[in-house]
């Protein structure tokens, strides 16, 4: 897959401008590369549930229960960027690090982790974060409104395609209340 080079070169293709060799060249596109690639990569990651950053696990309550409101309270995984789901909950909330549930102790998670490794990027996500690393630094590299709103319509496409694409790769967990399939019956 892709390397971290690779995909900021990928961005900078995007508004014409100079590649780089290194996230640690001493020029303004590979410093705005390192400056930004971090936060655009979880960025984009919190932003849809790409299935290569989705984990399951369970967590143990801490010991000292929520104030009000829920019953427990439970550490989120450290790589954490966002709770898809909290099996056998519909009320659960995330507050200051935790996962706060009426669930008893453990809870099961399905949750966005935080991935850091480019060779497990699928490749919608690396051209989805390409656009999205374009359009951060379109002002700074090319001050051009234009490239800024071209990376941003290639970003909301790409995030497009992603959705299309997954919804190919599993079944949907449950099917809406008056589906067709109620009225079958």
């Amino acid at each position: 897959m892709a390397s971290k080079v690779e995909i900021c070169n990928r961005a900078l293709e995007k508004l014409g401008a100079g590649s780089i060799t290194s996230l640690a060249d001493d020029t303004v596109e590979a410093r705005a590369c390192a400056l930004l690639f971090d936060m655009a990569r979880d960025a984009v990651l919190r932003r849809y549930a790409w299935n290569f950053a989705v984990k399951r696990t369970n967590l143990a309550a801490l010991a000292a229960a929520p104030s009000w409101g829920f019953d427990a309270a439970y550490p989120l995984p450290a790589d954490c960027l966002r709770v898809l789901e909290v099996q056998d909950d519909d009320a659960w909330a995330v507050e200051e690090g935790n996962i706060l549930s009426d669930v008893g102790d453990p809870i099961y998670i399905r949750y966005i982790a935080q991935i850091t490794d480019t060779a497990q990027f699928d490749p919608l996500f690396v051209e989805a974060l390409a656009s999205k690393l374009a359009y951060e630094m379109a002002e700074h590299l090319t001050q051009s409104s234009t490239k800024k709103d071209q990376a941003a319509k290639d970003f909301a496409a790409t995030l497009l395609e992603a959705a299309r694409t997954d919804g190919l790769e599993s079944t949907p967990s449950t099917l809406p209340e008056g589906s067709w399939l109620d009225s079958r019956a």
